[in-house]
């Protein structure tokens, strides 16, 4: 049963309690099931452990967009062309134009 002093707002004292939670200090043990000996013994908070998984994600986010953005990974994605193969594309275009441009010019001249 949780007490509160006479006057005090009830909406603010959720506000500082919520707040407390996060601060609220916890132990993670990690024993061994056999021996019941202790192996490994971290004191953790819900803000520590909100902190460090969303630094995590941050991380594996950027990690993740530089592999792709940065190695030949990103021709894999749809959309993502290699930029020899658009080098070769726009030379393969000139190549037609002017071929088609020395068709038109023989059949002009075949016709007068």
């Amino acid at each position: 049963m949780a007490f509160r002093k006479a006057g005090s707002d009830p909406a603010a004292e959720k506000r500082v309690h919520w707040y407390h939670k996060l601060r609220d200090k916890y132990r993670l043990i990690i024993l061994n099931e056999d021996t019941f000996e202790e192996k490994l013994s971290f004191r953790l908070s819900r803000l520590n452990v909100f902190i460090v998984t969303g630094m995590l994600a941050i991380i594996l986010v950027f990690l993740t967009t530089y592999l792709i953005a940065f190695t030949p990974l990103r021709e894999y994605i749809p959309g993502y062309k290699d930029t020899s193969i658009q080098k070769d594309l726009y030379e393969l275009q000139l190549k037609a134009d002017s071929i088609k441009l020395c068709q038109e010019a023989r059949i002009f001249i075949s016709q007068t």
